[in-house]
């Protein structure tokens, strides 16, 4: 992966972790990603060899959305812009603005409720004057679901 300033992502992991791919690499001569493909594989397999999935499977829990597609958020990762939420599993994801790729394209964040928090612009703190295409106000408060300021 080349991002849009030439340099390339990092990957982080444990210490076991790190020593498990080279560990693999060196047995098989395979490179990371082969390393990372085995490892996810492997991860897949949830019960048992030999034991039968259930047949009444209750159905997925379905999760409600609280920030609207299209909102400016923050996380850990940066700033982002909500691209979809995913009503199955209750993820986010997330472009990130400021992580542009060398096809002119966004970062992917996939991200819980818990690690995004709303964004306000640069210089905006409630109480204080704005000017808007609309004219002058007072921001009274941003609507975290969206990220609209509301004045």
């Amino acid at each position: 992966w080349v991002l849009a300033d030439d340099k390339h992502p990092i990957v982080y992991c444990t210490v076991d972790t790190a020593q498990a791919w080279k560990d693999m690499k060196s047995e098989d001569g395979t490179s990371l990603f082969s390393a990372l493909g085995s490892l996810v594989s492997g991860l897949r397999r949830l019960r048992p060899e030999g034991e039968k999935k259930p047949i009444d499977v209750a159905p997925a829990p379905r999760f409600q959305q609280y920030y609207k597609d299209g909102a400016a958020v923050a996380t850990s990762f940066g700033d982002g812009c909500v691209r979809q939420f995913r009503e199955s599993d209750g993820l986010y994801e997330i472009d990130l603005v400021k992580w542009k790729l060398s096809n002119n394209t966004y970062a992917k964040a996939i991200l819980q409720k818990d690690q995004i928090s709303y964004r306000i612009a640069k210089s905006c703190t409630e109480g204080l004057p704005v000017l808007t295409t609309f004219g002058s106000g007072t921001l009274a408060s941003v609507e975290p679901t969206t990220g609209e300021f509301i004045d």
